[in-house]
C-alpha cells in the first residue's frame, strides 16, 4: 500500500485576488495556483503571489 504525506494549503490575500489561491507539494516542486475573475491582471498578481511567498521562510 502506499501512503503518501501528500498536502495543500490555501492562501487567502485580498490584494491578490477576492477569491483564493493554493500552494500543493509534487515530487521536487511546489505548484502554486490562484483562482481569478476574468479580466485580471494573471501575470501581475502571480507574480505579486510568488513575491509575497518569498518572505514566508
Amino acid at each position: 500500500m502506499l501512503i503518501s504525506n501528500a498536502y495543500y494549503t490555501a492562501v487567502f490575500d485580498e490584494e491578490i485576488s477576492d477569491l483564493y489561491s493554493w500552494l500543493m507539494p509534487k515530487e521536487n516542486y511546489l505548484l502554486l495556483g490562484l483562482a481569478l475573475r476574468p479580466m485580471y491582471n494573471l501575470l501581475l498578481r502571480q507574480l505579486a503571489m510568488r513575491s509575497g511567498l518569498k518572505c514566508i521562510k
